[in-house]
């Protein structure tokens, strides 16, 4: 019988992460869940926590849009699948919750035909002005070189070239090649255990030196996964994170959610949804959620 585990990264809010955890208990009947918590960030009642739950010792301390937030992830992971071997993992933060019932989602899962529920793109040279892939291929397979010299003062003076693009170009200094394609997306997504093993395994081996590169760049939560689960023969990726998320508002971050949004959220074939927040108008909306996947 299939099953699911969780993997929670979260560095603030305990009330609200301690709320997800017990709803997850209630609809998943105490699943594994491999937490890592920032401690350098805040405080975290560890005692108040249930006994399915194992925390990341030592935790690492993150920062936003740098390789720690992959780094936790994968420390989390790998805790998951030591202790426990769930059928499927899902990836969440302290500001996601759950909108559908157990029996749904694992029906959902067993279903797909696939091992990885992640949102993906191609990020290429082709692609270079569409809509976000600029970006994105400025942060991953662009190039800047950076020139020191002394100048006849004695002074440093540091020089830079233009931001060097072409793949005929970045591909001697990127691992990025007619084999190795980048991709991005999201961050949260939900996988198989096959996808678990094969994420970790491709981490500590680093063959084509994905990770050493993404260790260098900015923000490499959001391509790091794509690139090295959609360069697999051996798995098959959706392109759907089984995640409800409202990016109408247009900015960096997606919109918080409030009651406003229940109708939109009880029409979604998501699993999970993002992002909430209790010290806002959230909580009415959590409270409605509650009594549909509880029945309370």
């Amino acid at each position: 019988m299939s099953n699911i585990g969780f993997v929670l990264l979260t560095h603030g809010h305990p009330e609200q992460a301690l709320r997800l955890m017990n709803t997850l208990n209630k609809v998943y009947n105490f699943p594994p869940i491999a937490w890592h918590h920032d401690f350098s960030k805040s405080e975290f009642p560890v005692n108040r926590c249930t006994s399915n739950v194992e925390f990341v010792n030592p935790h690492v301390k993150t920062s936003w849009g740098t390789y720690s937030l992959v780094e936790a992830k994968l420390k989390a992971l790998k805790l998951l699948y030591r202790s426990e071997t769930p059928s499927f993992y899902c990836t969440l933060s302290g500001a996601d919750y759950p909108i559908k019932q157990a029996h749904t989602v694992l029906k959902d899962l067993e279903t797909a035909n696939c091992d990885v529920h992640i949102r993906h793109a191609l990020i290429d040279y082709q692609h270079l002005y569409k809509t976000w892939h600029h970006q994105y291929y400025k942060r991953y397979c662009s190039i800047n070189l950076l020139f020191k010299r002394t100048n006849k003062k004695g002074f440093k003076v540091v020089s830079q070239l233009p931001l060097i693009k072409h793949p005929a170009l970045t591909q001697y200094f990127t691992p990025f090649n007619k084999k190795i394609k980048c991709w991005g997306g999201e961050f949260w997504y939900t996988g198989s255990k096959k996808s678990a093993q094969f994420i970790l395994d491709h981490v500590a081996e680093d063959p084509y030196g994905l990770v050493k590169h993404y260790r260098k760049v900015k923000i490499p939560d959001e391509s790091l996964f794509q690139t090295i689960f959609k360069n697999s023969d051996s798995l098959i990726c959706s392109n759907d994170s089984k995640r409800y998320i409202d990016w109408s508002a247009g900015q960096p971050h997606p919109k918080t959610l409030t009651l406003d949004d229940y109708t939109k959220i009880l029409k979604s074939n998501a699993h999970f949804a993002r992002k909430f927040d209790t010290s806002e108008s959230s909580i009415c909306l959590l409270d409605k959620v509650d009594s549909l996947i509880l029945g309370i």
